[in-house]
């Protein structure tokens, strides 16, 4: 309604500074105040046209939603690397107070070596946010795992492994150990999916 009000006084100053500039008389002569009153009128009419048009909204819509080939490239590499089986419902269910499989953690190792030989970054700056705080919590919780886990037993293939075993340490220190690493799990999870529900959304299904 407003803009239709506005559209409705524009071209009303248009049609009175053509009045202005062509009213017939006598001693008719060019001046310039009518004709420059003439075009801003003009000029106000066509902005206000073309401003809040639904369909340049709708275009300004459809480009915030289109996504560049390197993102979409990006992120397939990061789902990819967490599409391993099971990996993510690892993280998800397993308390870290008792053993795993090293195994279990590699894609968490895949993507720092990923990251650290080209370092990823997304064009649409929410991705790239959120990205980044998937990234640290990653970094984070393969950090404190490899820190503070050790094979369970010391054969050429074993792939078991316990934050600090029973009586390697004080009781008190082990559980502290353990639940951070379960709440850096919970976290990686978390930002995960918020990671990758937002680009859905936003993009579709791609």
């Amino acid at each position: 309604m407003k803009r239709k009000l506005l559209w409705i006084i524009s071209f009303a100053l248009v049609l009175g500074a053509e009045a202005w500039f062509l009213w017939p008389n006598d001693s008719w002569e060019f001046q310039w105040e009518p004709f420059l009153l003439f075009l801003a009128s003009i000029a106000s009419f066509i902005g206000i046209a073309f401003s809040d048009n639904p369909q340049n909204e709708m275009d300004a819509r459809n480009s915030e939603k289109r996504i560049t080939s390197t993102d979409l490239n990006t992120f397939k590499e990061i789902k990819d690397v967490f599409s391993e089986q099971g990996f993510l419902q690892f993280v998800r269910e397993h308390d870290f107070g008792g053993a795993y499989l090293n195994t279990d953690i590699e894609p968490l190792r895949i993507l720092i070596r990923k990251n650290r030989d080209v370092e990823m970054s997304f064009i649409d700056a929410e991705t790239d946010g959120l990205w980044k705080k998937l990234y640290k919590s990653a970094k984070n919780l393969i950090g404190h795992l490899d820190n503070k886990s050790f094979y369970i037993e010391k054969k050429p293939n074993s792939e078991f492994k316990k934050i600090y075993p029973e009586m390697a340490m004080e009781e008190e220190l082990r559980f502290e150990a353990v639940n951070t690493a379960n709440k850096m799990a919970t976290e990686f999870h978390e930002n995960y999916l918020e990671f990758y529900n937002y680009f859905k959304t936003k993009f579709g299904d791609v």
